[in-house]
């Protein structure tokens, strides 16, 4: 898939994106598995939970382009119910 991206500027769909995302993040010693919603459906979507050194979540979702991971650990203390732009609020997110 790197090669494909390389060569032609295309990178594949939310689930190509997701497996190579947690390939990428293993090789680097981070810890991250999938999640999705309405799976086995036209409207499927997977993306990708990443955990930092001390256990916080964050969302990765390439496959709708979020290039930034957004933290969605309440309890911690740089998580913010503020609205970031392009973003819906962390809190809505149901994991």
């Amino acid at each position: 898939m790197k090669e494909h991206r390389q060569r032609y500027g295309l990178s594949g769909n939310c689930f190509d994106l997701t497996i190579w995302l947690l390939d990428e993040l293993g090789k680097n010693g981070v810890e991250a598995y999938p999640i999705g919603h309405d799976l086995n459906t036209e409207d499927a979507h997977v993306a990708v939970i990443a955990l930092d050194e001390i256990g916080n979540r964050y969302l990765c979702d390439l496959g709708d382009q979020w290039i930034v991971p957004v933290l969605i650990d309440g309890n911690s203390e740089d998580f913010g119910f503020d609205k970031h732009s392009r973003f819906f609020p962390a809190a809505e997110i149901q994991v």
